[in-house]
């Protein structure tokens, strides 16, 4: 009955007529964002473009790695875009990964955005920032990190909560750069500058600042940004310290994925140049791609080139870098 239904099949194509092909296989992306919409739209193009649909599903920045890592994803992620590194790299260590093929990531990547076994790639970054209140006279630029332990800023700092990635970024970088002991020394430093201790996010102390309640904080390049952008008249300046560190948000391939062709072929289109330049400019990240404008740049100045990721590395001390919040009463 099927080889019947077969011929009557292609009788009804001619000789000058092919066959019609069939539907590409999805490629399904599981995704941490907040944004339900965002990425469903920008993919869209993908799908015109290569005719492969894409199925987006979203979860929470640890339960989308934990369901990976104990395979409890139905369908099978192909592609999964966490929002930091710290997930991305979990899931490689667990072997919940596999490599991403030779030949997907472009030149324009540089290795410091890329794992060194190739299971996973960043697609764009963010740094932390010292963000300051423009108003006040007798206010120090901040030269650093360091600077911000020093008796200048007594009473006038502000942290978010040590949960929050910028922190995290921050403290677990200086204990890979200067040790536990030095670092938390410094933590220490910024506890006894605190002016307030009850800014849950970055968006709390972004407020705070600008409402004069506290006069320097960090935040991250991204959060200052998008700040910036909702309050045209903000007091508020911004520099990036040397030593801060990186977070990225990374894109992986599924151990288990059922479609790995077409999981290396969007991971190779979230690296082009047009994706690139458009995921920048709506993000407010910083691209992965050396080639692409950094759209974010403006408000923010800092050196591309002086970036050292030490991406992992940060990733791999996140746990220490909890632990020295707590011992220092981090907010």
């Amino acid at each position: 009955m099927k080889r019947l239904a077969l011929l009557f099949l292609l009788a009804g194509c001619t000789a000058d007529e092919p066959a019609p092909e069939a539907p590409a296989d999805p490629v399904v992306v599981y995704a941490s964002y907040a944004d339900k919409t965002y990425l469903p739209a920008r993919l869209s193009r993908f799908t015109k473009e290569t005719g492969a649909p894409v199925i987006v599903r979203h979860a929470g920045r640890e339960a989308i790695v934990d369901d990976l890592i104990a395979d409890e994803i139905v369908p099978p992620a192909d592609v999964i875009i966490t929002r930091s590194v710290r997930g991305v790299v979990r899931g490689a260590d667990e072997g919940a990964l596999r490599p991403i093929p030779e030949g997907t990531i472009p030149a324009s990547v540089s290795r410091g955005f890329t794992d060194a076994d190739g299971f996973w790639v960043a697609l764009a970054y963010r740094v932390p920032v010292i963000v300051y209140d423009t108003r006040v006279d007798d206010l120090p630029v901040p030269a650093g990190l360091d600077a911000l332990a020093h008796e200048h800023y007594r009473g006038r700092l502000c942290f978010s909560s040590s949960e929050n990635l910028v922190n995290r970024t921050v403290i677990a970088t200086l204990i890979n750069v200067r040790g536990v002991r030095p670092a938390e020394l410094l933590v220490r430093g910024w506890v006894a500058n605190l002016a307030t201790t009850d800014l849950d996010d970055e968006a709390d102390l972004l407020q705070a600042i600008e409402a004069g309640r506290c006069a320097v904080g960090i935040a991250s390049s991204t959060a200052f940004l998008q700040f910036a952008q909702g309050n045209s008249e903000s007091a508020t300046a911004a520099v990036a310290p040397a030593g801060a560190g990186i977070d990225v948000e990374a894109a992986g391939i599924g151990r288990h994925a059922r479609n790995a062709a077409g999981a290396a072929a969007l991971v190779a289109w979230l690296l082009d140049d047009e994706y690139q330049q458009e995921h920048s400019a709506a993000t407010l990240q910083s691209p992965a791609s050396d080639t692409v404008r950094d759209v974010p740049a403006g408000r923010v100045s800092f050196d591309r080139k002086a970036i050292t990721p030490g991406i992992t590395s940060v990733a791999w001390a996140d746990e220490e870098a909890l632990r020295l919040a707590d011992r220092a009463r981090f907010p």
